[in-house]
């Protein structure tokens, strides 16, 4: 093999390392959280574990025996699967200060020619090293969007807790306190330090005596600080699901065109959820984000060819905001193309359509149905069928109020099956039908 082909593969197989880079730091951020947590229950335990050779680098350059670190890692390893930027930059920030040590160690010992360098410590810088590099190259697959509300959300927790629990935490050292002799400084510091670190950690430096209790108190205490933070900085963005004015109209033009294809299409234009938009603008996806996930409702809107497209947009956007996808009341040939974009499809039930042009009661099996429209004639029931747009605003008013009388407090059909909204003037083409008995009392609608 030449050079210039050696130099080629190398390029492809650091470029690989580094697609592979966020899986690489989800595990070791991982396990190195599990082996933290391992070495506060017992150091002993993670002695043995330490002599699996697989392990004991991360134990050497990660784990620290305490349960706020340990916590700390197993949420840093939750942005990072969902490829955070803010959890690429506390790696980079985590990684540069051992690094910094670490080579400047190995400097001061090689200008001491009193002193052998350590096979060990330059080892250890090396590796130091070639895991910020690969982190620092890596900066391009967290590709997750950030976001500012998460930002300031974790700021305002992180800040509000920390003065809560230094507070209660000074206060119970201040009251506990056994050793009379330590400085007035001690107090907040050893809060402070076991607040972050976790009991048996630290305090021996400092002149404290306190009952173990009040060490635990105060693990806890920083254990809830740091879950409630990293809560606050990782958790997926959120949007508030408003149909804008533009989405709406592109939405509508869909419809107009396309939808006699899907009974469920006009429930898209629920105000409570988002439309993006196909690129070549021939097709549609309605969804709504709640949580972590984003739920499409119902088939896309438009040109059927043009649905791979509506959904690879899609796609793209819950990529960017590390939202986790999913559909509900699709189609069967919508559930097909889903499929091929990787998703799973599960049959919820069939739909009734009744065709009016050839629908009739005639039959052996429709006898039940004929049986029943009869007993509803006999008793003097009609039916008044009418466009919205052909109802009065103060009769419309009254159909409202009849209609949220009747139907209580209960939970409607879903946002896929329904507008939640009724007397709309952008709904003027919806359908009104009214029941009313012999005595043209209104009993249905």
């Amino acid at each position: 093999m030449t050079e210039q082909g050696q130099q080629r593969g190398l390029r492809g197989e650091w470029g690989r390392l580094v697609q592979a880079a966020p899986t690489i730091f989800f595990w070791y951020t991982r396990l190195s959280g599990i082996l933290s947590l391992l070495a506060w229950v017992s150091y002993g335990l993670i002695l043995e574990i330490a002599d699996i050779w697989a392990l004991r680098w991360i134990g050497y350059l990660g784990w620290f025996p305490s349960v706020p670190i340990g916590l700390l890692w197993i949420l840093l390893s939750m942005g990072v699967r969902r490829r955070k930027k803010a959890a690429w930059r506390i790696l980079v920030l985590i990684f540069c200060l051992p690094t910094a040590l670490g080579v400047t160690a190995v400097l001061t010992t090689l200008f001491n020619p009193d002193r052998p360098t350590p096979v060990g410590l330059i080892v250890t810088a090396a590796v130091y090293l070639a895991v910020l590099g690969l982190l620092i190259s890596a900066r391009g697959q967290f590709t997750t969007l950030p976001d500012r509300g998460n930002r300031r959300l974790a700021t305002v927790v992180f800040t509000s807790l920390l003065v809560v629990t230094c507070g209660i935490g000074t206060f119970l050292v201040t009251v506990t306190d056994r050793n009379s002799r330590g400085d007035f400084w001690t107090h907040p510091l050893y809060a402070i330090s076991q607040t972050v670190l976790g009991p048996r950690v630290t305090g021996k430096p400092i002149d404290v005596s306190v009952p173990f209790w009040v060490d635990v108190i105060l693990w806890v205490l920083g254990t809830g600080l740091l879950i409630a933070t990293f809560w606050a900085l990782f958790r997926p963005g959120r949007r508030d699901p408003v149909l804008s004015p533009p989405e709406e109209l592109a939405a509508r033009a869909l419809l107009a065109e396309y939808g006699d294809q899907d009974s469920l299409g006009y429930f898209a234009l629920r105000r409570d959820k988002d439309v993006i938009v196909a690129p070549n603008g021939k097709a549609a996806i309605a969804y709504r984000v709640e949580g972590s996930v984003s739920l499409a409702s119902g088939d896309p809107l438009g040109d059927p060819e043009s649905w791979d497209q509506a959904i690879e947009a899609w796609l793209g956007e819950c990529r960017a905001h590390a939202w986790i996808p999913g559909a509900v009341s699709v189609g069967e040939r919508a559930a097909r193309i889903y499929k091929r974009h990787g998703f799973d499809a599960l049959e919820l039930g069939d739909e009734a359509v009744v065709d009016l042009t050839d629908f009739n009661l005639d039959g052996r099996e429709m006898r039940q149905v004929r049986q029943a429209v009869r007993r509803v004639e006999r008793a003097g029931y009609t039916v008044r069928i009418r466009r919205h747009s052909q109802i009065p605003g103060w009769e419309m008013a009254k159909l409202i109020r009849s209609a949220d009388a009747w139907r209580g407090e209960e939970t409607e059909r879903g946002f896929s099956m329904a507008l939640g909204r009724l007397g709309d003037p952008t709904d003027g083409r919806c359908v009104m039908v009214e029941a009313f008995d012999a005595h043209g009392e209104l009993r249905g609608l």
